[in-house]
């Protein structure tokens, strides 16, 4: 494995939840097929550092290509730097889709290099074995699902439009009015009519001279402030005695 910082936190916490999908009964049927497939005896005990271990170098993978449709993969590297080995896995995926695999049923090749996920590994060779299964050669996995296309004529066609469904609207015709049903509804409580109480007499209202749109209360007597000059009164004062032209003297 490459030597890589164990991850914390987030990334602990997703990695862990890629490494729980890995089923090793899953994987112990996948490697089986594998030894079926090239002949090769080996270890096919599920657990995942086995199933990691006997394909981290993908030369049983591009071994499986290869029995499936010979020379799909024309030079397997059996040893070497990690580099061709790395290409080994490459040239798996590459002959898996030239034998129609789907892109998004591909693993990457970290995925099994550094064992992120074993699990998508042995989701890509059930793919390549249930493509295998469609074309007459032995797979493993579920059936691939085959289109099943059909064609109507135009009789066949026309006489579908003449079918009542089961389902049939009446219309609104006076024999046959729309009934509501009223909802029931709990009974109300009797009402009880309360003693009207003599309204209190209102306090005489006296006019002031000096407020001629104002009327006060006597009983809350309010003392007005008296206009500043913003309010548009002078107090008396004028422009008598002033003189613009002179200047200052200093």
């Amino acid at each position: 494995m490459a030597n890589r910082a164990s991850p914390s936190g987030i990334a602990a916490q997703e990695r862990h939840k890629v490494l729980s999908k890995y089923k090793e009964e899953d994987s112990h049927h996948v490697l089986e097929y594998l030894r079926y497939m090239i002949g090769e005896d080996f270890d096919t005990n599920g657990n995942m550092d086995n199933f990691i271990r006997q394909l981290r170098n993908g030369v049983k993978l591009c071994q499986l290509m290869n029995a499936l449709q010979p020379n799909i993969i024309r030079k397997i590297n059996i040893q070497g730097s990690d580099f061709k080995l790395m290409e080994n896995i490459g040239q798996f995926t590459t002959a898996a889709i030239k034998f129609g695999v789907e892109n998004n049923e591909l693993f990457q090749t970290v995925d099994l290099w550094e064992g992120r996920n074993p699990h998508q590994v042995m989701c890509t060779i059930v793919a390549v074995g249930r493509k295998a299964m469609s074309k007459g050669l032995p797979g493993i996995g579920p059936k691939e699902a085959q289109e099943n296309k059909r064609e109507f004529t135009e009789e066949q066609l026309r006489a579908g439009d003449t079918v009542i469904g089961i389902v049939r609207v009446l219309p609104l015709l006076p024999s046959n009015p729309p009934r509501i049903l009223p909802l029931p509804s709990p009974p109300l409580p009797p009402l009880r009519s309360l003693p009207s109480a003599p309204s209190p007499p209102l306090p005489p209202l006296h006019f002031l001279p000096s407020a001629p749109f104002l009327l006060l209360s006597s009983t809350y007597p309010i003392s007005l402030p008296s206009a500043g000059l913003q309010a548009g009164n002078n107090k008396g004062a004028n422009q008598s005695g002033m003189n613009f032209g002179n200047y200052r003297h200093l």
